[in-house]
């Protein structure tokens, strides 16, 4: 399955909740969270169709020593049909009550609008996915929370920091790489645009001088010309022998 970048989302455009109640912007961060769905053909979030079933994934920042929590930010799972699909990375930028660098991410998924208990579709409501990725848009710095297990309703969730140094940096080099492969594809495209094409030129013929080839066909050597010619080829002298 192809893999594709769900392009980022502010909280007005998602029609997503914070229900941070803080009007102090020191107070608050601003963060990129990227859910990365596992990359196999049965993964993908689905509602039951024709159902009034409703989803809200809800999560929250844990702090490095347990102690601190933000407070939940709500995505409602029904006004982005495309999302959360097989192989896809989906982003969303979300602004909570700062506390640093989380070390934990509470996540739950929640199912609404089902009361006909005889026909419980939420049974069938599944969305597996691989990691959680977290950016900071001021330092550009990437923080992993592997996830790799199934989400389903009201089961809650609780994904850890990768400690490993190494794949943070991974994480970072595999972003760099792709967008300075990006930067030299446009720059050798535009190269390619504006070199001119080589040209063939024609080389240049050489004329001859020969005396023969000026002279019309129908010129007559002067007399005088032939005898000496003549002359020239035969040097033998006469000798007169009068008695």
């Amino acid at each position: 399955t192809r893999l594709t970048t769900v392009p980022l989302k502010t909280p007005t455009e998602t029609s997503s909740i914070s229900t941070t109640t803080s009007h102090d912007k020191s107070l608050t961060k601003t963060w990129q969270i990227i859910f990365h769905t596992a990359n196999i053909p049965s993964s993908s979030f689905r509602l039951p169709q024709n159902s009034s079933i409703d989803a809200t994934l809800k999560f929250s920042f844990i702090s490095i020593d347990g102690k601190d929590e933000t407070e939940q930010y709500e995505i409602e799972m029904k006004d982005f049909p495309q999302y959360f699909k097989s192989g896809q990375h989906d982003s969303f930028r979300t602004k909570l009550r700062n506390i640093g660098t989380p070390q934990k991410i509470r996540l739950i998924l929640e199912i609404t609008g089902n009361d006909d208990d005889d026909n419980d579709d939420s049974d069938d409501i599944k969305w597996q996915l691989d990691h959680i990725e977290l950016i900071d848009p001021k330092t550009l710095s990437h923080y992993e929370f592997p996830c790799h297990q199934w989400i389903r309703p009201s089961q809650e969730k609780i994904f850890h920091l990768m400690k490993s140094e190494s794949s943070q940096d991974e994480i970072l080099r595999r972003t760099s790489k792709s967008t300075i492969d990006s930067k030299n594809s446009s720059s050798s495209t535009a190269a390619k645009k504006s070199s001119p094409k080589p040209t063939k030129t024609e080389p240049e013929k050489k004329t001859s001088r020969s005396s023969s080839s000026s002279l019309p066909s129908s010129y007559e050597s002067p007399k005088r010309f032939e005898q000496f010619k003549n002359s020239v080829a035969n040097p033998k002298r006469q000798v007169s022998t009068d008695s």
